[in-house]
């Protein structure tokens, strides 16, 4: 089951960036290709000079958090969680 959710977690997270992308491609920015390290930081130097963009960018996530802060990786294999 907790595969299942992190799987869809992923899923929302790919679709979110994606989702990005493409607004960002109507006013004639390309992403590239990005890592998930480094995503964050391309988004905002392609939008440093669009301060409306800017704005739209920051409201997709948490103030301060990234990717892997809101989606940390699941708890070792073999380990049961306590409840």
């Amino acid at each position: 089951m907790l595969l299942t959710h992190r799987k869809l977690l992923q899923s929302k997270a790919i679709a979110i960036e994606n989702a990005l992308r493409g607004t960002l491609r109507n006013f004639g920015l390309k992403v590239g290709m990005v890592g998930t390290v480094r995503f964050e930081a391309r988004i905002e130097e392609l939008v440093e000079n669009f301060p409306d963009l800017a704005g739209g960018t920051a409201a997709h996530r948490p103030a301060g958090a990234t990717r892997t802060d809101r989606y940390p990786a699941p708890p070792l294999a073999g380990h049961r969680a306590r409840r």
